[in-house]
């Protein structure tokens, strides 16, 4: 899902490998992630919130949200059509 996002211009490969990295490898933190990037903890995850943005966005334009239909209400809001 991150490399079609990359492919499609949504992030970047180094924004996606850090997403990928720190939520998919337990193992990665982000703690280790600010060290191999020379920043603050609280400047990297600035930085992933940042890039998760737009994959969201882009998911949201992937597969649009579709409300299940509901039963058509009848007297007293009673799908069943019984009232009290």
């Amino acid at each position: 899902m991150l490399a079609r996002a990359v492919a499609e211009g949504a992030i970047t490969g180094e924004q996606a490998e850090l997403i990928g990295a720190t939520r998919l490898e337990p193992e990665y933190t982000l703690t280790q992630a600010a060290t191999d990037w020379g920043v603050n903890y609280d400047t990297i995850a600035h930085i992933r919130v940042r890039a998760e943005q737009p994959v969201v966005a882009w998911l949201s334009e992937q597969a649009p949200v579709r409300r299940p239909e509901r039963p058509p209400r009848t007297r007293c809001g009673d799908p069943r059509g019984q009232t009290r």
